[in-house]
């Protein structure tokens, strides 16, 4: 729930705030992340921690999660 690893070959800034879109299977609109901080790069992987989400985003997050295996509370 608090962030997440990005796989792709955007150059990014340890420290750079981004906006995320998360697209999740069976949902029509993606989840929007309005802020979320790079706290790692490693070549074509880095970090996120979200900072900021609106409450239903959270919940679609966290209902997202929920169906997926050994996610923990």
């Amino acid at each position: 729930m608090g962030g997440c690893k990005i796989v792709s070959n955007h150059e990014v800034k340890n420290g750079a705030l981004l906006t995320l879109h998360l697209k999740v299977p069976k949902q029509v609109t993606a989840i929007t992340i309005r802020a979320a901080a790079v706290q790692w790069i490693l070549e074509l992987e880095f970090g996120v921690e979200f900072l900021e989400m609106q409450g239903p985003e959270r919940d679609r997050l966290e209902q997202f999660l929920a169906t997926q295996v050994d996610i923990a509370p």
